[in-house]
């Protein structure tokens, strides 16, 4: 599919899957606040850093003070998923600080026929759960006598465990794709 060039992409109202959003990222996800809604005050008061890196207080301001200054020379690359979420290429911290800011962007935006990696990899764990689910209402026997037996059944063949393990991680993966998205 083709790039579309947008030369003011509004990037709110729209969600995205933020790649590699670990605790380093940027100093939200290390903090639990930006570091776009501390006063100069607090921003004073925090110990700078030798080695600063994208958790830096200052990373993403720079970024936005850059971004004023030279108007955003190079454009963010966005690709806009069947599934309504929209993934990067490049250009993350750069729509964030700008949908923060109200700004617009300049954008390339790619249409991609297919989910994006984050609903895919629900989708699977989701089929995963009702397959082992399906599997345990075929073998289930309509008789209470044969209720022991399914136990026993359901121990043996480690479908219990198959199905605890599938729910848990649907539940960490929950957790997961609540860090790495974000709405504007």
């Amino acid at each position: 599919m083709g790039a579309l060039y947008v030369e003011a992409f509004n990037p709110k109202r729209k969600k995205y899957y933020f790649n590699n959003c670990t605790e380093d990222f940027c100093y939200k996800t290390r903090h639990g606040i930006c570091s776009l809604d501390l006063t100069e005050g607090e921003v004073k008061s925090i110990p700078i850093e030798v080695h600063p890196m994208k958790d830096n207080v200052n990373y993403c301001r720079d970024i936005y003070k850059s971004m004023i200054k030279n108007r955003q020379q190079y454009p963010v690359f966005i690709s806009s998923n069947k599934c309504d979420h929209y993934t990067f290429k490049d250009g993350q911290h750069r729509t964030c600080i700008a949908s923060k800011k109200g700004l617009k962007l300049k954008a390339e935006v790619s249409q991609n026929d297919k989910i994006c990696i984050v609903c895919y990899r629900e989708n699977s764990i989701k089929n995963s759960i009702n397959d082992i689910e399906n599997r345990v209402k075929k073998s289930t026997p309509r008789k209470t006598i044969f209720y022991k037996i399914l136990r026993k059944e359901l121990q043996s063949n480690n479908f219990k465990d198959s199905l605890d393990k599938w729910k848990k991680d649907l539940s960490d993966y929950e957790s997961e794709k609540e860090r790495d998205f974000r709405e504007f």
